[in-house]
């Protein structure tokens, strides 16, 4: 038997929607997924091939600190330069195998570690063995 991880679900506080969509769209240049239905508020974005962010509105939605998802990017000085640019503050931490990477939070406090994408295949859609976001284009706005 194989699997693979199909998607990772985050809670989001009411009223938060609007910010969320502009972190994850614009910001971290995501695109938003059109699922046929989801219950309202929920926003899903596109991570990789098969891949997907969902975000549930919850009134009871708490971040835990410690809590956290990782996405690795195509380009993160780009997206290090729209968070800077949107007013978001990372917290930068020591390198792991040479890998760059920071933490943040969503406009909902849910915390992210964002990193760099390994590897010299990237063009051909080979990677280091995560969900790709390709971030290079201008927006993740559809």
């Amino acid at each position: 038997m194989s699997g693979c991880l199909h998607h990772v679900a985050l809670t989001i506080s009411p009223g938060t929607e609007a910010g969320v969509r502009r972190f994850y769209g614009e910001l971290l240049g995501l695109d938003e997924a059109e699922p046929d239905s989801v219950p309202a508020g929920s926003l899903w974005f596109d991570l990789a091939d098969d891949v997907q962010l969902h975000l549930f509105v919850d009134s009871a939605a708490k971040a835990i600190d410690r809590s956290h998802v990782c996405l690795a990017l195509s380009d993160l000085q780009l997206v290090l330069a729209r968070l800077a640019a949107g007013g978001h503050s990372v917290e930068r931490v020591d390198a792991v195998n040479g890998r760059e990477r920071v933490f943040v939070r969503d406009p909902s406090s849910n915390r992210l570690e964002l990193t760099a994408l390994l590897g010299s295949g990237l063009a051909a859609g080979v990677h280091d063995g995560g969900p790709r976001a390709d971030v290079t284009r201008e927006s993740g706005k559809r």
